[in-house]
């Protein structure tokens, strides 16, 4: 299908094209399965993260179901000639959807560009790429998609929108078209109720129209609202406006609109209220993995430590984490996964190296460690081999599967001294064997470097053992489990050095 144009619309009903053919995605939560991978932006899915976007409570048989939406996406791709978009990525799936093919990569490009212009003063091509993003929009985003991720997801892309409606009104403000703004301005009102940077705007718009009284008025609306609603007054910058239309100091109120805000992060518009500080933390809570011990956020945010019950209680307050028993998780895992997918992927790596780091230094148990040293972005570096060396008896012990991918992609990428790499090989015999899937490929390669006489013995009980099983290998049940599995413990002295 190379070179066929592909097309995902998501600011609106979902759909789908494929060489300006409609392809069938479905409905209910097969539709949502495929919000859910589009959403991963060509990452890999695990079936139970597909399990967590699209159900509060999973049933019984949700691991079937889930099958099921992925067939039928199959057989929707491959009625679409584009068989390959979906791909197995074990243990998950893959959705080969490039960005640029999505409406939403259009809008944000546009609305990037509409924010550039308008920050050097070109208020008038900032007002046409607003425009231009803007007719994008059919609707609300992902409307109709049923589960968890798609609630968090929508409401999002909601946020998003109003930011790029309130800048192109600000843009509109700052070319004179007054009464065109505030009647933009008003609609949105009736959306947003709540929101008093949109009450602010067309105060301003009211009052440079020649309509100070209706300024005035709307003051008075929006300070009565938040008294009955919420029990709160209008804030600073609501009030001095107010207070200049009162005084009407000439030229006062023509002064510029200050330029919008360069576009952020639809997760960053999920909590706009909250602090910077309680924003990081959510970041770094989805970089760890959702559900943390409270101390790991200490050390991560050691700037931020000795605040972080405030930090989190604000959080609390808005219904985004949830804390008890000295953790702190996000509130429901599509909200961590959201939060997580709207930080940029430089941003990721480098905070997910920074985790690494912090946890090692700070006594984390070494599978935390290693879960961030694993994601694909991050660079394996000295640092990364020389605390894999010391702490890879203990992982293989406690998480053999992080052990294989770690100290493969280590072997693989890094540059070490002989007696760690022969360290790292044993290890990785080791933590195969106790997955059952030990090759004899991976114990000749640890054959050919091993100096230290016990490790060549134990290779060779294990190298005996596969070719006696063959296919079955050490997961036979006829191979005792204490010939399958040897107790792995502090590496043994070394008769050829110690390593870097």
């Amino acid at each position: 299908m190379t070179g066929t144009p592909l097309r995902v619309d998501l600011l609106g009903p979902v759909r789908m094209s494929v060489a300006d053919r409609p392809v069938n995605l479905g409905s209910g939560l097969q539709l949502a399965t495929f919000v859910t991978l589009v959403g991963r932006e060509g990452h890999r899915t695990s079936r139970r993260e597909i399990v967590t976007a699209l159900w509060e409570s999973a049933p019984p048989t949700a691991d079937g179901s889930v099958y099921t939406y992925l067939t039928g996406l199959r057989r929707a791709f491959a009625a679409a000639d584009a068989p390959e978009l979906l791909v197995s990525d074990r243990p998950g799936y893959r959705l080969r959807i490039p960005l640029e093919a999505q409406d939403l990569s259009a809008f944000e490009d546009l609305a990037g560009t509409a924010a550039a212009h308008a920050a050097e003063g070109d208020h008038e091509r900032a007002l046409d790429h607003y425009t231009r993003a803007l007719h994008l929009v059919r609707g609300e985003p992902l409307a109709g998609v049923p589960g968890p991720y798609a609630e968090v997801r929508r409401h999002e892309l909601g946020m998003r929108l109003l930011e790029v409606r309130e800048a192109h009104a600000r843009a509109r403000l700052a070319l004179g078209a007054h009464a065109e703004a505030a009647a933009d301005l008003a609609r949105l009102i009736e959306l947003f109720p709540f929101s008093e940077s949109l009450r602010e705007l067309r105060m301003l718009a009211l009052h440079r129209g020649g309509r100070p009284a209706e300024a005035l008025e709307l003051f008075r609306d929006t300070r009565e609202t938040l008294r009955r609603e919420l029990g709160s007054e209008p804030g600073p910058s609501l009030r001095r406006l107010h207070e200049r239309i009162l005084h009407d100091h000439a030229g006062e109120t023509h002064a510029a609109v200050s330029p919008p805000r360069p576009p952020r992060p639809a997760a960053d518009e999920a909590v706009r209220p909250l602090s910077g500080e309680t924003r990081d933390l959510l970041r770094w809570l989805a970089v760890l993995g959702g559900d943390v011990p409270a101390a790991w956020l200490t050390l991560v945010l050691p700037e931020s430590g000795h605040r972080l019950d405030g930090l989190a209680g604000e959080a609390v307050a808005a219904g985004l984490l949830k804390t008890g028993g000295g953790r702190v998780r996000f509130s429901h895992p599509a909200r961590g996964e959201a939060v997580y997918q709207r930080i940029t992927r430089p941003l990721r790596t480098v905070m997910h190296t920074r985790a690494a780091r912090a946890l090692a230094a700070g006594g984390g148990p070494p599978d935390a460690v290693a879960r961030q040293l694993v994601v694909d972005d991050v660079e394996l570096d000295a640092w990364a081999v020389d605390w894999l060396s010391a702490n890879v008896s203990e992982l293989v012990r406690t998480a053999p599967d992080l052990a294989v991918r770690l100290v493969e992609r280590t072997t693989a990428e890094c540059r070490m001294c002989p007696v760690v790499r022969e360290r790292l090989r044993m290890a990785l015999v080791r933590a195969l064997s106790r997955l059952d899937r030990l090759p004899e490929s991976v114990i000749a390669d640890a054959l050919a470097t091993a100096t230290d006489p016990a490790d060549v013995t134990e290779l060779n009980r294990y190298l005996a053992i596969v070719r006696l099983k063959g296919s079955e290998g050490l997961a036979s049940p006829h191979v005792p489990q204490r010939a399958r599995t040897v107790e792995v413990g502090q590496p043994r002295r070394r008769t050829t050095g110690s390593p870097a």
